[in-house]
Order: structure tokens, then sequence, then C-alpha cells
């Protein structure tokens, strides 16, 4: 009896650390998309701006955009394609939010600035669930390969 319960000691600390980690992916998971919808709203909020001269001169913000860029003075010129990058960068953060995909600054924001932690939430819940199960694998499995080398030796 004595013999099994270092193993069981080991198959616990096993799941353990796999809990642990795989808990880190909701964490993460988490902290991208508060990230995520931080971005589209602070987009939202910039473009607003211009949305609302556009609407006040009764064009699109595409025209007012294109007028813009068009202008003899290179500040507006400026201006002009600032909204357009802006209009760009908002639609490819509402697709992203839309498909799943990460945005390659909010996932490097994110991964610069994550915060480890383990909050109890169904998600992590069942992340953690699943990283014990992991860490109970690869102490089972390395369990079998350590045996099927002693014997071939």
């Amino acid at each position: 009896m004595q013999k099994k319960e270092p193993k069981r000691v080991i198959a616990t600390i096993s799941a353990g650390i796999g809990a642990v980690c795989m808990a880190q992916k909701a964490q993460y998971k988490t902290q991208y998309v508060q990230r995520l919808g931080g971005a589209i709203q602070e987009s939202e909020s910039n473009l607003k701006k211009y949305q609302t001269i556009a609407k006040d001169e009764g064009i699109s913000l595409r025209d007012l955009i294109d007028r813009y860029q068009n202008s003899e003075d290179s500040t507006i010129v400026q201006l002009g394609n600032n909204i357009e990058k802006s209009a760009d960068r908002l639609e490819n953060l509402l697709v992203s939010q839309e498909s799943g995909k990460q945005v390659k600054e909010i996932y490097q924001a994110t991964r610069d600035t994550y915060n480890y932690g383990i909050p109890l939430t169904s998600g992590t819940v069942g992340y953690a669930l699943v990283g014990g199960l992991a860490g109970v694998l690869v102490c089972k499995s390395a369990k079998l390969a350590l045996k099927f080398l002693s014997n071939r030796m």
C-alpha cells in the first residue's frame, strides 16, 4: 500500500499542474476579449466625430474622407488618411470579434501585460478539468514508458 502512495502524489501533482496551466487559457482569453472590446469602443468613439461632420454635411463618411484626401492642404489630406486608417482598423476589429480571429496588435499587447490568475468561472473550471486529465495522462504515459523501457533492458 505504501508503494502506491508516491504514485498518487505524483499523479495529483501532475493533475494540479495541468489544471493550473490550462486555466491560464481561459484567463488569457478573458483579458484578450476585454482589450479587443476596448479597442473597438475607442475606434468607434474616434470615428463618431467624423461621422457627425459627414452627417451635418449631408454626405457619407467615405465621401468626407475622399473630400479631405483630395484637398490641396496637406494637413487636411493627412487628416483624411488618418480617418480612413481609423475606419479600416474598426472594420478589422469588428471582423475579428465576429470571426474569433486574433488581431496581432491586441494579441501582443495582451501577452505583454498578461496577469496570471485563475478566476472561478465555468470556462476556467472546464479548462482546469481538461488540464487535470491531461496531467494524469502524462503521468500515466510516463509511467508506462518507463516500465516498457525497464523491461527491454
